[in-house]
């Protein structure tokens, strides 16, 4: 009795005497134990007036599910950094706002809450059955009973494990999601390329095809106009005797290549003007030709501008996942290790034997129900794989409401059948007396 007050004293106590063992550091680890209890979900009050090994036991199990809670917030914090940090080249590191450091921190740090408190549900959720059976020994009811707490740790270390993973992996990951960039950027840049060079490929044609065109009407123009000043020469040297007919001056041969030189400039001025509106619009469509051509050069630097965003979207979370995973089998045991951590405390608490907190915690719960009229008790159940103990509870109080209401109830009849053969023996004393009023005759 003496040792359990001294360690309520040590444990409770928040005044700092003089002796020794009341000093700075252990006030720390008084408290820093308590915590730890709290993590396990352990009862302090109950664990106090233990052994050592039990107060052992209860911090070795809450250092797991802090160490599991501590892991996770950090595991939310760098996903949180990845998932909405900057993205860029995997090898270049990117300024971020000292605002966005702190929001992903306190991300970090609401997740572990999360992950500490639904730990700490699982383990004070899990042990050794009502049957008080202090076997070291993982039993099947045991087993099938956690299935759904060890499904959830499973999940939460799958969950914890990832972005720890690529954090502990960032260097090689890093190496390989850079070439794998730049991979992805060349294939981009070709496909531009490629894109960019059969629309130019498509305005060439259109472009030869006009200048084509072009060069056909005017060269149509220019033969027919040197086919004139030939014409013109010829009535020239008619008119100064220099043709074939050899006669000087303005004679019949001159009026005839007059004639035809006027027909033909004639033809020609006419073919001008009905095909000039077709050329100035050949014309007009070659320069819109070629101003497109000069902007495929400004439209294939954009291109590549928006190649580079759609690598740098590569920087993320899966990505660096799938990596992690191509990388070989570090990340398997990476994920091990950490599902070790998850699902630890659970094996630890169902193989640990009970000890006196867990018999000390049976006796609490069972005196509060017997202080709220609630009795349990045990009874044999023949079961095909062998007898089992199974509980079994009896309500008190509503026990003894049934019972008064059952007491009202036969009371309340005994009055109604003293109310009822009164008022047949009134009845029937009327009747006998005073007959001819309660029949006619007709």
């Amino acid at each position: 009795m003496e040792q359990v007050n001294e360690y309520l004293n040590y444990y409770h106590s928040d005044e700092n005497p003089e002796d020794s063992k009341f000093t700075f550091w252990k006030r720390i680890q008084r408290k820093f134990s308590r915590f730890l209890w709290w993590c396990a979900g352990a009862d302090i009050n109950i664990l106090l007036k233990c052994p050592m090994q039990d107060r052992v036991k209860y911090a070795g199990i809450g250092g797991l599910v802090f160490c599991t809670g501590l892991l996770a917030g950090l595991s939310g914090a760098f996903a949180f950094y990845t998932v909405f940090g900057p993205r860029g080249n995997a090898i270049e590191s990117e300024e971020v706002s000292t605002l966005f450091v702190i929001g992903c921190a306190l991300g970090g740090l609401i997740w572990g809450m999360i992950v500490l408190n639904m730990d700490r549900f699982i383990i004070s959720s899990t042990g050794k059955g009502i049957d008080g059976s202090d076997d070291s020994k993982i039993t099947g009811t045991e087993l099938i009973q956690g299935i759904p707490r060890i499904l959830i740790a499973f999940i939460l270390g799958l969950v914890i494990s990832a972005p720890l993973e690529i954090r502990i992996q960032k260097d090689a990951i890093d190496r390989h999601l850079q070439i794998k960039q730049n991979k992805y950027l060349d294939e981009l840049n070709a496909s531009t390329d490629k894109s960019i060079n059969q629309q130019l490929s498509v305005k060439k044609e259109d472009l030869a095809k006009i200048e084509k065109e072009i060069t056909d009407i005017s060269a149509d123009f220019e033969k027919r106009r040197l086919e004139i000043e030939v014409a013109n020469q010829k009535l020239i040297d008619e008119i100064a005797g220099r043709s074939r007919s050899g006669t000087r001056g303005y004679g019949n041969a001159a009026k005839q290549e007059e004639a035809r030189l006027k027909r033909m400039q004639e033809a020609l001025d006419g073919d001008m003007a009905s095909k000039m509106p077709e050329l100035e619009n050949l014309r007009g469509r070659r320069k819109d030709l070629q101003n497109q051509q000069a902007k495929f050069d400004e439209k294939r630097d954009k291109e590549y501008a928006h190649n580079i965003e759609l690598k740098n979207q590569m920087d993320g979370l899966v990505e660096r996942l799938e990596i992690s995973h191509e990388m070989g089998l570090i990340w398997l045991f990476i994920l091990l290790m950490f599902l070790a951590i998850e699902m630890g405390p659970i094996f630890f608490k169902m193989m640990v034997s009970k000890g006196v907190y867990e018999f000390m915690l049976d006796n609490q719960k069972k005196r509060m129900l017997a202080k709220n009229g609630i009795i349990e008790e045990q009874e044999q159940i023949d079961h095909p794989d062998g007898t089992k103990i199974a509980a079994k509870f009896s309500y008190l109080e509503v026990k003894t409401e049934h019972e008064l209401k059952e007491i009202e109830l036969e009371k309340q009849k005994d009055l109604s059948n003293d109310v009822i053969e009164n008022w047949h023996s009134k009845k029937k004393k009327d009747i006998q007396d005073n007959p001819g009023e309660h029949y006619t005759e007709k």
